[in-house]
């Protein structure tokens, strides 16, 4: 009997410090983002980072003070910047007469970035994450480009 507690009590630690041994880098870092610009508002945009996986999107981008806004031309990209290292992730283009009173971001999914040393992006080096918005202005008959600052990390 004394046999059977001594292994079930070995049996319980070999377990419990496997727990410990979690690989830190499988954590999933997440972000939940907003923010607005003079004509654009961003709302529920979300980056998942894993060690092997980065997805981004899911956003809403709304024209603000508007009903119906139509253009010929929208584009949007997403930039995540870890080191001082600026990367587009997320990019999206809409040609074509388009109602952009809503629009969204739809989302990508893709293998882990990595910065110009080779380290990879988690949310914890992100130092800032902005959106540049590009489209056709049809009252004015040129294009207009705004920046919408999602996420800035204040530098200590």
């Amino acid at each position: 009997m004394q046999v059977i507690k001594y292994l079930c009590l070995v049996l319980l630690i070999v377990v419990l410090s496997g727990c410990n041994n979690i690989d830190k880098s499988t954590i999933n870092s997440y972000l939940s983002l907003m923010g607005e610009s003079e004509t654009w508002k961003v709302e529920q945009y979300k980056i998942s980072i894993t060690s092997e996986i980065l997805k981004a999107g899911n956003g809403i981008l709304k024209i603000k003070d508007k009903k119906q806004y139509t253009t010929d031309f929208f584009d949007l990209e997403v930039h995540a910047v870890m080191n001082n290292d600026d990367r587009v992730i997320q990019k999206k283009t809409i040609t074509g007469r388009e109602n952009l009173t809503d629009v969204t971001t739809g989302t990508i999914e893709g293998g882990m970035y990595l910065d110009k040393d080779g380290k990879a992006f988690v949310s914890d080096n992100i130092s800032e994450v902005y959106m540049i918005v590009e489209w056709q202005n049809m009252n004015k008959g040129k294009r207009v480009i705004e920046r919408i600052d999602l996420f800035k990390r204040s530098l200590k």
